[in-house]
């Protein structure tokens, strides 16, 4: 053998019936026997009732939707308000925002269900101050931030965002997303 290769030799003993009832009449054998039954019998359940979907990967899929549930009620909050300060919050909430948009198309729900992101980015359209033209005929959206803020939500971030926004409020992120651009 090659170095870090290892062989495995398995052995099947002849047995019978009565050594293997006799194998596991011993009460722990016998326990974790019926525990592997059990837990076996309900993986198949699951898996049937997945049509046949991998049951591990599903569970990934919940407990990363889990994660990211709480992400967004923790992290970013009721109105898609950020405790921590916009300033900083901008800079790790993408992902989460690939992730809800991700989900919502999957699903046609979102991941919460609550006014979470679907408001981030509107708030963030609503307190953010268009002052008038410098003179050079150019509009700097001022955003009342604290942290290192004041600039106002990123286009990567109203990218994403109009799609999970309320209907009725695309036009205005729309708009402001245009106007970032500097389109008149």
């Amino acid at each position: 053998m090659a170095d870090g290769e290892f062989s495995c030799f398995f052995q099947f003993v002849a047995s019978s019936e009565e050594k293997a009832n006799a194998f596991y009449a011993n009460p722990v054998r016998g326990a974790a026997f019926g525990a592997a039954r059990q837990k076996h019998a309900e993986q198949l359940a699951q898996w049937k009732a997945a049509n046949g979907a991998n049951v591990q990967w599903l569970d990934h899929a919940e407990r990363l939707r889990h994660w990211n549930y709480l992400n967004l009620r923790r992290g970013m909050g009721e109105g898609g308000f950020q405790g921590e300060g916009e300033g900083y919050t901008l800079e790790c909430h993408h992902v989460i925002h690939d992730y809800a948009c991700s989900y919502q198309n999957m699903f046609g729900r979102g991941v919460t269900g609550l006014n979470d992101i679907s408001h981030f980015a509107p708030r963030y359209t609503l307190t953010t101050i268009w002052p008038a033209p410098d003179r050079n005929g150019r509009e700097h959206a001022f955003q009342q931030s604290y942290g290192r803020g004041r600039a106002t939500i990123s286009a990567r971030y109203l990218a994403r965002s109009i799609a999970l926004c309320p209907k009725e409020w695309q036009p205005a992120l729309l708009w402001h997303w245009l106007k970032l651009l500097g389109v008149r």
